[in-house]
Protein backbone atom coordinates (compact mmCIF):
# COMPACT_ATOMS: atom_id res chain seq x y z
CA UNK A 1 0.00 0.00 0.00
CA UNK A 2 3.14 2.45 0.20
CA UNK A 3 2.65 3.23 -3.39
CA UNK A 4 -0.70 4.06 -2.91
CA UNK A 5 0.19 6.41 0.00
CA UNK A 6 3.30 8.09 -2.27
CA UNK A 7 0.76 8.41 -4.92
CA UNK A 8 -2.11 10.59 -2.62
CA UNK A 9 0.24 11.84 0.15
CA UNK A 10 2.45 14.32 -2.13
CA UNK A 11 3.91 17.29 -0.18
CA UNK A 12 1.05 19.70 1.37
CA UNK A 13 1.87 23.53 0.95
CA UNK A 14 1.18 23.83 4.62
CA UNK A 15 -2.28 25.03 4.47
CA UNK A 16 -4.24 21.93 5.82
CA UNK A 17 -2.71 19.79 8.39
CA UNK A 18 -4.61 16.21 8.01
CA UNK A 19 -4.63 13.26 9.77
CA UNK A 20 -2.98 10.65 7.48
CA UNK A 21 -4.81 7.93 6.34
CA UNK A 22 -5.12 4.25 7.10
CA UNK A 23 -4.56 1.53 5.09
CA UNK A 24 -8.20 0.98 5.13
CA UNK A 25 -8.82 4.09 4.31
CA UNK A 26 -6.70 4.50 1.37
CA UNK A 27 -7.84 0.93 0.47
CA UNK A 28 -11.28 2.72 0.41
CA UNK A 29 -10.29 6.06 -1.57
CA UNK A 30 -8.81 3.83 -4.46
CA UNK A 31 -12.01 1.74 -4.52
CA UNK A 32 -14.04 4.54 -4.84
CA UNK A 33 -11.73 6.46 -8.01
CA UNK A 34 -11.74 2.86 -9.69
CA UNK A 35 -15.70 2.73 -9.13
CA UNK A 36 -15.89 6.53 -10.49
CA UNK A 37 -13.72 5.80 -13.70
CA UNK A 38 -15.59 2.46 -14.54
CA UNK A 39 -19.00 5.06 -14.35
CA UNK A 40 -17.40 7.39 -16.68
CA UNK A 41 -16.78 10.51 -13.85
CA UNK A 42 -15.44 13.24 -15.51
CA UNK A 43 -11.94 15.14 -14.48
CA UNK A 44 -13.23 17.67 -11.96
CA UNK A 45 -15.89 14.99 -10.16
CA UNK A 46 -12.62 12.59 -9.88
CA UNK A 47 -10.42 15.72 -8.09
CA UNK A 48 -13.49 16.55 -6.12
CA UNK A 49 -13.16 13.12 -4.29
CA UNK A 50 -9.62 13.47 -4.00
CA UNK A 51 -9.62 16.87 -2.15
CA UNK A 52 -7.67 18.50 -4.98
CA UNK A 53 -10.30 21.18 -6.17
Amino acid sequence: MSWLKGLFGGKSDGSQSLAPLTDREYEQLFLQVLQGVAASWDEQRLLKLLGVS
